[in-house]
């Protein structure tokens, strides 16, 4: 029988061969027990979380609340203003504080004239003396009904009787009255030559709040001018003047506001507010109180460069109409429904779900997030009362 002999270099060759098959399975064997180990390690890191988080929940109970959308805004105010005029030159005295809601005939002024070279005749001389003395008799009558007006006001206070608002209906209509009177005397007495001694009074041409406050734009922010305003008229320094004691003839002094014809435009600067329908109620909130204002018009500045919002029917405090721009709390959403934490709320394949604690144990529920605002959520799929698990970090 005849024997092969393998050459050296076959040895040599095959031995390598081994070698490199024996290097490729140790590495391979060394990548497979690395790769074990990491994921060894993350399946304890999420069990080890998911064990460690299932002792840090809290149950929280479900309630009813409201969230609200809101964002401050640029106003202008549009009112109807009356400017009032000194009829002469003189020393100004006003009657009435700023903010007070006035009838037409109210006294808001006197002014003290200056000059005493008013041609007098004896015709005048004569009735001079039975002027200041009537004049004297109806102020004395003015300062009693003012004072029975006020202790019926505070009566008011303490008690429902309908005598006493009735009492009062009829006192306030006497000062209407009386002040007519006042007035009317007044102009006679200027009729009549009289000098420095008996001041021109003004009265209230028509109803209206009352401020001694011009800023030259009377006549031109009004409601009428709501489709002309610009981008600039938001930009613009509105400055309050008030009188000096030494005033003008024809120099402005104060002005009455109509309150309830009162147009407030905001720029919209929210997709949301973007989308509101005229009609749409939504609220200004300044402090503690909140006023009700509903959506009038939606419309472009006369050069198309903001979005504008007009709002009707607020009631503002009387603080507020002087100003012509402002910046305001708008709150235009409010949602209310079934409240919980937003830790409450997680996700899984595509669906919203929370944690449900009841008499059953604990399991899943369905939810659909209709409001979020920071850490609270409105959800519909369970009701108030409903005990969900959150987790507490």
């Amino acid at each position: 029988m005849r024997v092969r002999v393998k050459s050296q270099p076959q040895k040599e060759g095959l031995h390598r061969s081994k070698r490199i098959l024996k290097r490729h399975h140790f590495n391979l064997v060394k990548f497979l027990k690395s790769f074990v180990i990491i994921l060894l390690i993350i399946f304890l890191l999420e069990s080890g979380w998911i064990l460690l988080t299932s002792f840090y929940v809290k149950p929280v109970i479900a309630s009813w609340d409201t969230i609200e959308n809101g964002t401050w805004v640029e106003a202008i105010f549009l009112r109807y203003e009356t400017p009032l005029f000194a009829p002469s030159e003189g020393e100004l005295e006003l009657k009435v504080a700023n903010g007070t809601r006035v009838p037409a005939g109210e006294i808001l002024a006197q002014i003290k004239q200056n000059s005493a070279n008013v041609p007098r005749n004896q015709a005048v001389l004569q009735v001079e003396p039975e002027l200041s003395e009537e004049q004297k008799l109806l102020q004395a009558d003015l300062a009693r009904l003012e004072a029975e007006i006020a202790q019926k006001k505070n009566l008011t206070k303490v008690t429902i009787a309908g005598k006493i608002n009735e009492d009062l209906k009829n006192l306030l209509a006497e000062k209407t009255k009386l002040n007519k009177m006042i007035f009317e005397l007044n102009q006679n007495q200027l009729k009549l030559g009289k000098n420095a001694a008996a001041p021109s009074l003004v009265a209230a041409p028509c109803a209206g709040i009352w401020y001694a406050e011009i800023d030259g734009l009377e006549n031109q922010l009004t409601p009428a001018a709501l489709t002309k305003l610009s981008s600039a008229d938001f930009k613009q320094k509105v400055q309050f003047h008030r009188p000096q004691k030494q005033i003008l003839a024809r120099e402005a002094f104060g002005k009455l506001v109509k309150p309830f014809d009162q147009v407030i435009v905001v720029v919209a600067r929210e997709k949301k507010m973007k989308q509101a329908n005229q009609g749409t109620k939504w609220l200004i909130r300044t402090g503690n109180d909140t006023y009700k204002v509903t959506v009038a018009n939606k419309f472009t500045t006369s050069d198309g460069k903001l979005e504008l919002i007009a709002l009707t029917d607020p009631v503002l405090p009387a603080n507020w109409l002087p100003q012509r721009l402002a910046r305001i709390y708008l709150v235009y959403q409010r949602t209310s429904g079934v409240m919980i934490p937003t830790q409450a709320i997680y996700h899984q394949k595509g669906v919203t779900l929370v944690r449900i604690s009841d008499e059953n144990g604990t399991h899943s529920g369905e939810v659909k997030v209709v409001a979020i605002d920071g850490g609270k959520a409105i959800v519909e799929g369970i009701q108030i009362g409903t005990t969900v698990l959150t987790k507490l970090f």
